[in-house]
């Protein structure tokens, strides 16, 4: 049995989807078991994209000038 390409399909689903099917199915350990394998990839990947756009967003600020505290690039006028 090839459970990545099981995994695969119930990852084309959303995580709600996914516990519902699991539910409708927990006499099956295995396939429980896939499926929360699953749930857990799909809350993963959402808490590291969140922490991903924590990091971005801190560095783009970060390495934004604010103008006050710019040094000079010479190209002034006096």
């Amino acid at each position: 049995m090839n459970y990545s390409k099981l995994s695969k399909k119930l990852s084309k689903m959303t995580i709600e989807e996914v516990a519902e099917l699991r539910d409708e199915h927990q006499e099956d350990y295995v396939f429980t078991v896939l499926c929360n394998s699953v749930i857990a990839d799909k809350r993963n990947a959402e808490i590291e994209s969140r922490i991903d756009g924590y990091i971005n967003a801190y560095l783009a600020k970060k390495n934004t000038p604010d103008g006050a505290g710019t040094p000079s690039q010479g190209n002034e006028t006096r």
